[in-house]
């Protein structure tokens, strides 16, 4: 008897968490466990919104990386510009015709130097970028100067005008690669970061889970195997009740 009362306590424990999924239903039954939980639980809460905002980055980052290219496409068309003035049977209309392009080109270029994206500009100083809950959890944007990339002062009214012009618009188009790749290792960096950083959400939240919650499976097993333990039970004991009733009879 004493251990049928045992397996029907067993059962009923686990019937109750099978009902409310819980490994530790309150706190009395496991407040260490739960305040470590608890802590999982808000990191996983508050890293969450550090990957919105790096996912914003990538937005910033790549509207910059469009706004560089815009900047290339400008000043390849400015080099042409520049290569079509270097003709000796260009008259003085035709390279004034050219200089109006190409001026209206150069006042493009500037106008690119103060894009912004959500009123931030897009070529200002390096940002620092938060990537977890610790102060020193911090990843840096390098500053992509477009600015330094300028033609204010150039011309093509003549030939020997249009070869300096020719000459820096070759050497700035390397520039402005050099500054393209900076622009794509921001945008890697910051790439791997919120991989990173979703991984670890998803392993505290899983373990967060695992202290928190029952494994439904491992579970539903026990209690099927404690329920046909009982019924086995039961079903000894009213046979041995049958047995006794019969030989009191018997007796009787």
């Amino acid at each position: 008897m004493f251990h049928t009362q045992k397996i029907l306590e067993i059962f009923l424990s686990l019937q109750e968490d099978l009902l409310l999924g819980k490994k530790i239903p309150t706190a009395a039954d496991g407040g260490g466990e739960m305040g470590v939980a608890d802590r999982w639980s808000q990191t996983v809460r508050g890293t969450n919104k550090l990957i919105d905002g790096m996912e914003n980055t990538i937005g910033f980052l790549a509207t910059q990386d469009e706004v560089l290219q815009q900047a290339t496409e400008v000043i390849q068309r400015m080099a042409e510009l520049a290569s079509s003035a270097l003709d000796t049977s260009k008259n003085t209309a035709d390279r004034q015709a050219l200089n109006a392009e190409f001026q209206a080109l150069a006042t493009e270029m500037t106008q690119l130097h103060d894009k912004a994206y959500n009123g931030v500009s897009l070529f200002g100083a390096a940002q620092t970028l938060r990537v977890g809950l610790g102060a020193a959890q911090t990843l840096t944007i390098s500053q992509i100067g477009l600015a330094n990339i300028s033609f204010a002062a150039f011309s093509l009214g003549t030939t020997t005008d249009a070869n300096s012009a020719l000459l820096d618009l070759v050497s700035s188009l390397g520039s402005l690669n050099i500054l393209k790749g900076f622009a794509g290792n921001n945008s890697n960096e910051v790439n791997r970061v919120i991989d990173f950083t979703r991984q670890h959400v998803r392993n505290l939240s899983q373990a967060e889970n695992f202290v928190r919650n029952i494994d439904l499976a491992v579970e539903t097993g026990n209690f099927t195997k404690q329920q046909v333990i009982l019924a086995a039970s039961q079903s000894v004991i009213s046979q041995s009740n049958g047995i006794i009733q019969s030989a009191l009879q018997f007796l009787g």
